[in-house]
């Protein structure tokens, strides 16, 4: 086993959760400004290269390379990238809105994993707490009827993924170290994301060059920090929580979205919005 810092308390834990999803409804904002000036996989690319690179030299004292290490980082990074990748590609097919739902599905796959393969039953305050979250996530997404299509299927594979990613999290984070483990993830989301570049857009250099600092706040706020903050939270935090915690992403998205880009809101998505407010308060206060 091979753990170096003390846990971290579950109040705290919980503030990196939401620190985590700040950082990735900041990411969201930045990438929505600059989604014509850059292509997806050269952000990807671009941001947990970055990351890797600054989180490698800043903890490079810390982190010792394993065989079990390499292991574990690398099953959680292709988790992670895979739901990445998803969550890109669906919105190539289907719309902002419904991708933004589905993928925030995980919140309903983290309890039914814990059930049908811990066995373990979620008590009456997980349950209001998803219910009253997807209800939110329905209202706040404006969804408009349109039928299933491909885009859809991709946006529930990003959660499926995101999904496993939490549990794996769960399960190996108590025997690694979190800045070893944090770094990996971040390598081998790096390296997927190269070969996905390579695949489907020919890798271009002064596209990475030319956009520096949008991949810069996204690598520090949605990639670096946000990854060592989930990895470090899991410790104490239960999948359960985390999959809760982290619709502070949707939400903190649509206030962003009114108050920067100056888009306007819906009543629904009000209400939707203050649900997800409500879930939020319930999964802290009950300590979910």
């Amino acid at each position: 086993m091979d753990v170096s810092s003390k846990k971290p308390s579950l109040r705290a834990a919980y503030g990196m959760l939401f620190f985590s999803a700040t950082g990735w409804a900041i990411s969201t904002i930045v990438m929505k400004l600059f989604i014509d000036e850059l292509p997806a996989f050269h952000l990807m690319l671009g941001r947990f290269a970055l990351a890797a690179l600054m989180f490698g030299i800043i903890k490079r004292k810390s982190i010792k390379m394993t065989r079990k290490l390499a292991f574990h980082g690398t099953y959680l990074g292709f988790f992670l990238f895979l739901a990445y990748y998803f969550a890109v590609i669906s919105l190539s097919y289907t719309t902002a809105s419904k991708s933004g739902f589905l993928v925030a599905l995980s919140v309903l796959w983290v309890p039914l994993v814990q059930l049908v393969f811990k066995r373990q039953k979620p008590n009456k305050w997980v349950v209001l707490s998803v219910t009253t979250s997807l209800i939110g996530l329905y209202w706040i997404s404006g969804l408009d009827g349109l039928g299933f299509n491909s885009g859809d299927a991709m946006a529930i594979g990003c959660s499926v993924a995101y999904t496993a990613y939490i549990m794996l999290i769960d399960k190996y984070t108590l025997e690694m170290n979190e800045d070893q483990m944090t770094f990996v993830i971040l390598l081998v989301v790096a390296i997927f994301s190269l070969i996905s570049t390579l695949i489907f857009e020919g890798l271009d250099l002064k596209i990475l060059i030319d956009g520096w600092l949008p991949i810069l706040v996204i690598s520090v706020f949605g990639s670096s920090l946000s990854t060592y903050f989930q990895t470090r939270a899991q410790q104490v935090a239960s999948p359960e929580s985390v999959g809760i915690i982290m619709l502070g992403e949707p939400l903190l998205t649509l206030l962003m979205a009114i108050f920067i880009l100056k888009e306007s809101v819906t009543t629904m998505g009000l209400i939707g919005g203050s649900l997800l407010l409500v879930s939020l308060v319930i999964a802290v206060v009950k300590k979910v």
